[in-house]
């Protein structure tokens, strides 16, 4: 048999496992023990952990450490290690700041969980090629989306060059959720943070692209700018639910609970600018297609007929934003 060392995050959170088969293990902080611990707050030569041979039964010896050590039973309850104490397989140690759960090698786990299709999705996010299509193709509809705007070929090296402002936010939140990730759970998932952004950008890009194509095709300008604010806090309560997931153990209610933070943030903003805007002026339809040409999919039209275009859209406001 053996004695069996999980070191624990401080949320509880599993970091490794380390199997020893011997029946006894010394922990300290000295370089002559079975388990070093770079912890500060052990002593040298801080606890002995054995396994009796004839009955396989644990237990724990305080070698009158400075700042002791404390045992949380894994059936519940604390209790404080003076000398020499029984142990459960399962019970957690805690030594200045580290903490350690304790098994015999007999002790039962559970059966194998199959995999969901949360679990499949998720190894799939977790790859650099994936990271680079999604880079790449956020770079390539910014560029495009900028050219459209000012259609100057000198210019889409500058725009190719500001593409690179999004996806520098998206490394930077990803590396906050993967630091976060890393103390509570003992996983970053740095790529999976960054894969689950980067969608986000570019499913916002996209989104981008077809409004001004919708709004001057379809006519849903009006309906698409007050949707803008609702599809925003949509878009930042599912990122940041699938990141608290992926970077902590809360459970789906507090969890979406947590989420719902940053929406209701920017629904505030929005309303407080709303509150506080100047008085209504004439309100004229923006079409895109006609300020910037380049995104005129119609057919080529005269300069005359676009002049007359031009002047009935701005003669003509809507009759319910008259001013006052």
């Amino acid at each position: 048999m053996a004695i069996v060392i999980e070191w624990l995050t401080r949320s509880g959170a599993g970091q490794r496992i380390e199997r020893f088969d011997k029946p006894r293990v010394r922990i300290g902080r000295s370089f002559d023990q079975d388990v070093i611990l770079e912890d500060p707050f052990v002593d040298g030569e801080h606890l002995i952990v054995e396994e009796n041979s004839d009955t396989l039964a644990l237990r724990c010896i305080e070698l009158g450490s400075r700042n002791g050590t404390r045992c949380q039973g894994a059936a519940g309850g604390k209790r404080v290690i003076e000398g020499a104490a029984p142990l459960h397989s399962g019970d957690v140690v805690s030594l200045g700041r580290t903490r350690l759960r304790i098994f015999h090698s007999s002790h039962p786990v559970p059966e194998a969980l199959p995999l969901n299709r949360w679990h499949q999705g998720l190894n799939q996010l977790c790859s650099w090629p994936l990271v680079l299509i999604l880079s790449l193709a956020i770079v390539s509809l910014y560029a495009l989306n900028a050219y459209t705007n000012l259609p100057l070929e000198k210019h889409i090296q500058r725009y190719a060059l500001e593409a690179l402002y999004p996806l520098l936010g998206v490394f930077i939140y990803a590396l906050f959720w993967a630091l976060i990730g890393r103390v509570l759970r003992g996983d970053g998932r740095l790529m999976a943070h960054m894969a689950l952004a980067l969608g986000v950008v570019l499913a916002s890009l996209l989104l981008q692209s077809a409004k001004g194509w919708l709004a001057y095709h379809v006519g849903f300008a009006r309906l698409l700018s007050g949707l803008d604010a609702l599809l925003l806090c949509v878009v930042a309560f599912l990122l940041f639910n699938a990141s608290l997931h992926l970077a902590t153990h809360l459970r789906a209610l507090p969890r979406a609970a947590l989420a719902l933070m940053l929406p209701f943030v920017i629904a505030l903003g929005q309303w407080l600018e709303y509150i506080g805007r100047e008085e209504p002026r004439l309100w004229v339809p923006y079409q895109r297609a006609l300020v910037a040409p380049a995104l005129n999919i119609k057919p080529s039209i005269t300069s005359s007929e676009f002049i007359e275009q031009t002047t009935d859209l701005y003669q003509s406001p809507d009759p319910q934003k008259e001013p006052r």
